[in-house]
């Protein structure tokens, strides 16, 4: 069958249980599209360019 698979059709249980917490957690964390950032816990939402990435990584 070529084509998409619903993802419980091509992944075994543990694998389909991880996905599903993981999709859980992404959930409760606010996480609405990916890629998301998140640096010490809390959402980064700020530019991606590198020295703003730079400057939310020193220590405060």
């Amino acid at each position: 069958m070529r084509g998409a698979h619903r993802v419980g059709d091509v992944v075994d249980r543990a694998t389909l249980a991880r996905i599903e917490r993981d999709v859980e957690t992404g959930d409760q964390s606010g996480v609405d599209r990916t890629p998301s950032l998140f640096i010490d816990g809390l959402r980064y939402r700020g530019p991606r360019d590198t020295a703003s990435l730079e400057r939310a990584l020193r220590p405060a």
